[in-house]
């Protein structure tokens, strides 16, 4: 589940049950014991985000976009999201 979907400052996701590593391994790769590279275009599809708020969708782009600047997207688009305990 995204956590804080509405928090565009930080992109943090939050396992429905303890098996994070085959939870979050069917969405993309694990980086290290805390952040995991998702394909950006799924992260819009995860429960708790508002694709379909125009808002949500602009604020969502402009933090990716950041995201990229700083080097946490990688070259196939592909950002890094924190993931909860």
């Amino acid at each position: 589940m995204l956590d804080e979907a509405d928090v565009f400052t930080a992109l943090r996701i939050e396992p429905f049950d303890g098996t994070r590593p085959e939870v979050l391994s069917s969405l993309g790769e694990w980086i290290d014991d805390d952040h995991v590279l998702i394909p950006t275009e799924s992260i819009s599809t995860l429960p708790g985000a508002k694709a379909d708020d125009p808002g949500w969708a602009t604020s969502f782009a402009a933090m990716v976009a950041y995201a990229t600047a700083a080097g946490w997207v990688d070259d196939r688009g592909w950002v890094r999201v924190h993931v909860g305990r």
